[in-house]
């Protein structure tokens, strides 16, 4: 038997005995840290996807979390801002107006 067809062989027999999670632990907690580390951008390096789907996945869909991890700071600046303005204005504190 060729490897190729040892691989077939095992996809088809994991495929026909798989039990949908038994067997599975899902990391809740390992798997919400991991990608707010990829989100923020810290990204320690203590995980990361082994396969290249796995790594494809992550770039793509950390891409897109990164940008709106960035127009959620946008908009949490802004209201910060108005906030700071409002507060200035209504403290008359002008020195502190450019």
């Amino acid at each position: 038997m060729s490897e190729f067809d040892a691989q077939l062989d095992a996809l088809n027999r994991s495929s026909h005995e798989a039990s949908g999670f038994k067997g599975c632990n899902v990391n809740e907690v390992g798997g919400a840290w991991f990608w707010f580390t990829v989100m923020t951008t810290i990204g320690y390096g203590n995980t990361a996807p082994e396969t290249t789907g796995g790594r494809t996945m992550v770039f793509t869909l950390g891409f897109i979390s990164i940008l709106a991890f960035a127009g959620l700071l946008n908009n949490a600046g802004n209201i910060v801002t108005a906030i700071c303005d409002d507060w200035i204005d209504r403290t008359h504190f002008k020195n502190f107006r450019p």
